[in-house]
């Protein structure tokens, strides 16, 4: 179609030489402010003001998907996971991961433990050894945007190698820290802290058979 025979029909089928000069300038001004809404819709669409702030904190199978975790093992049998972190908390934060062996058991009867004067509810759970296996430090990392549309990157990301030389049914426990948050608090408080979400923690649930070599 002819842009400029468009545009001398429209003009003809609003009778515009006809009106007046107020009745078109309410006109184009409603035009204006018609453009201008749709604009501002499509920029908060594309664009959505962040009004909740958290952290992402994930591990991965050593494909790198949300399966295949070495949850059963031989000793002295390598297992690899990745472990990620993306910070959404709208400014730059500091974090830390640790990761312990733990050895639980449950009990039917319900358990309280007492830990810095505060009482924590473990849900039966008695931790009866702890090892610290890892720590990564000083994960300084700026604020990402949540993803509304398009492709999740990743941010932080490291493998990391599992290997118990003692068979056993193990729970490995990766602790998240922000800033300085907990950080000094013991082993058990901190495992407890994982269990009660007071931090941001990740389980896994391992059973480790001996393995025999024959000659």
């Amino acid at each position: 179609m002819n842009l400029k025979k468009y545009l001398a029909n429209l003009k003809e089928g609003l009778d515009w030489d006809n009106r007046s000069k107020l009745n078109k300038f309410l006109t184009i001004f409603f035009l204006i402010l018609l453009v201008s809404s749709i604009i501002a819709t499509i920029y908060i669409i594309e664009n959505p003001k962040q009004t909740e702030y958290f952290t992402e904190f994930y591990i991965l199978g050593q494909t790198g998907k949300a399966y295949d975790y070495p949850t059963n093992l031989f000793t002295d049998q390598n297992g690899t996971v990745i472990i990620g972190v993306v910070n959404r908390e709208g400014k730059e934060m500091n974090y830390t991961v640790e990761i312990y062996l733990v050895n639980a058991t449950y009990n039917d009867e319900n358990i309280t433990e007492n830990i810095t004067n505060d009482t924590y509810g473990t849900n039966s759970i008695i931790i009866n050894n702890i090892t610290i296996l890892d720590k990564f430090d000083n994960i300084l990392l700026s604020p990402k945007p949540i993803v509304v549309e398009g492709n999740w990157s990743s941010q932080w990301e490291t493998p990391y190698t599992i290997n118990i030389n003692k068979s056993g049914n193990y729970q490995l426990w990766f602790l998240l820290f922000k800033n300085e948050t907990y950080k000094n608090d013991s082993e058990t408080q901190k495992i407890y802290h994982g269990i009660n979400n007071d931090i941001l923690s990740l389980k896994l649930n391992i059973e480790v058979k001996k393995s025999y070599m024959w000659g």
